[in-house]
């Protein structure tokens, strides 16, 4: 089977913290190479570049180049901050799966043809994979929106819910 690489979003990662950082770890075990962007760990208080890698995770550096395309990209879309230009560029390049629940990010990786996964659906990637049972995933699901209700609505955890067969 091959794994796709991944690139995570600042605000997936956040939403981990919440209900455990360890999906970092099953995500690298069950899914694929996780790759963070040094701009967008910088953006996730209380997270640093030893824990990640503790996990398996893979920090990356940005070029001069792709520094400069990431602010090319935010000309284009002022609605992407930064790290989330940055985030683009090296899944673009990287050949990488961007997993983010950010709607300009989103919106541009798809305009780039970057592929999309949202940050329940990495939840529920790592369970088709046999990496957590589906109590534990409903779990994480659960911790997630109750750390993030504003953008982890009702309908996003009932489409979750549904894809989980519960």
């Amino acid at each position: 089977m091959n794994s796709p690489l991944l690139v995570i979003d600042a605000n997936v990662l956040i939403d981990y913290q919440s209900a455990g950082l360890e999906i970092i770890e099953l995500m690298v075990r069950f899914v694929g190479p996780l790759h963070i962007p040094r701009e967008v760990l910088a953006e996730v208080d209380g997270l640093d570049e030893e824990t990640v890698q503790r996990m398996g995770a893979v920090i990356i550096e940005t070029t001069t180049t792709e520094l400069e395309e990431a602010e090319q990209e935010r000309e284009q879309k002022p609605a992407l901050s930064f790290p989330d230009a940055v985030c683009l560029v090296q899944a673009r390049k990287r050949g990488c799966s961007c997993i983010t629940n950010d709607r300009a990010l989103r919106s541009r990786c798809t305009e780039a043809d970057v592929n999309l996964i949202w940050g329940l659906e990495a939840v529920l990637l790592i369970h088709e994979a046999g990496g957590i049972a589906k109590d534990l995933a409903l779990t994480y699901g659960e911790r997630i929106q109750e750390a993030n209700p504003f953008h982890i609505t009702e309908e996003i955890m009932l489409r979750f819910r549904r894809r989980l067969k519960v």
